[in-house]
């Protein structure tokens, strides 16, 4: 008939759901019954069709999204990761989507190491273990018994979609960047809080129970706010304390070629994100191509015939002919030249 075999894939999709939405499929036998009339599938399953369209939706989209991310890092060279980078990084991304406190915090407080930093996969997990040991023991407190009836008033297709739909979501990046970055757990995050303060509203003994857990999640999640934002205006300060001793006045005028070294005594805190950056850090990240230290330094002279390198201590030692040119930079933003 000319029919193509997407038409008739096509066709035959329509009649599938067409069947298990209730129409007819069959005719009986009016030899036999009497009457000529459509047979349905018994018994039937309202809302089939829509489940099992709606699932091949989120696959087909899911799916897209993977080969999509795939293709656009594929074409700038990038590789699978290694079985341990991936397994190290989701066991960091585990440990920040499942702690009650935050990284930053905990590294403030406790001491744990940020996620940046080299260390086993056991350093990070720790706190996450800790913080779900103390919030499983207050959600116990305040569980309603008995619990069955609650439990089974649960939708619990829908949580294990959200839940089953985390690991999708940040498979891609799992499988294709070595370095992990938080920013990548938004969506994550956002599905494990809905699913959680779901399951928690139906076990909980009511709205008190409900609201004291919810509320330390809250205060603790706060204080890893405020504790971050701290870090950064501490960065703020490092660089104002940096440019405040450079001889800016001296600099306004003619053509300078500066060096900035930090000690080769000091070595610097792993930065994490736009947190824990110290010294020239603060003004020059080293991965990054912009040279942040010359642009800093044009902005408070004026003086666009300024330029700035930043160079080993061995090198600045080396090559300090001109005063008021080379100059060591201290983690805590403290400067000293280095005179020829």
């Amino acid at each position: 008939d000319g029919e193509t075999d997407a038409d008739a894939a096509r066709h035959k999709t329509e009649i599938f759901l067409a069947a298990i939405g209730g129409a007819a499929v069959a005719t009986t036998a009016p030899a036999r019954t009497g009457v000529r009339a459509g047979l349905a599938i018994q018994p039937p399953s309202p809302g089939l069709a829509g489940r099992i369209t709606g699932l091949a939706t989120t696959t087909a989209l899911e799916l897209g999204a993977f080969f999509g991310a795939r293709h656009l890092l594929a074409i700038t060279g990038t590789d699978f990761v290694s079985a341990g980078v991936f397994l190290h990084n989701a066991a960091v991304y585990g440990a920040g989507l499942l702690s009650p406190i935050d990284s930053v915090l905990a590294h403030a407080v406790f001491g744990v190491p940020l996620p940046s930093t080299p260390t086993s996969a056991v350093a990070l997990l720790w706190p996450a273990l800790l913080g779900a040991v103390v919030l499983l023991t207050l959600a116990a407190l305040g569980l309603a018994r008995p619990a069955g009836p609650r439990l089974r008033s649960v939708d619990w297709p829908v949580i294990a979609f959200l839940v089953a739909a985390i690991p999708f979501s940040i498979l891609p990046i799992l499988a294709f960047r070595p370095h992990p970055s938080e920013f990548n757990l938004y969506v994550p995050a956002a599905l494990y809080a809905v699913a959680l303060s779901v399951v928690w509203w139906k076990l909980s003994r009511g709205p008190i129970a409900y609201s004291v857990v919810v509320g330390l999640l809250v205060v603790s999640y706060a204080c890893g706010t405020f504790v971050r934002n701290e870090r950064v205006v501490a960065c703020g300060r490092i660089v104002s304390h940096i440019l405040a001793q450079l001889p800016a006045a001296t600099w306004r005028t003619g053509s300078w070629h500066v060096r900035l070294a930090t000690p080769a005594s000091e070595k610097l805190a792993t930065p994490f994100g736009i947190y824990n950056y110290e010294g020239l850090e603060t003004i020059e990240v080293p991965a990054a191509k912009t040279p942040g230290a010359q642009e800093a330094a044009r902005i408070v002279t004026g003086n666009d015939a300024v330029t700035v390198d930043v160079v080993d201590p061995a090198a600045l030692s080396a090559g300090c002919t001109v005063p008021h040119t080379c100059y060591l930079v201290s983690a805590n933003g403290d400067v000293k030249e280095v005179h020829p």
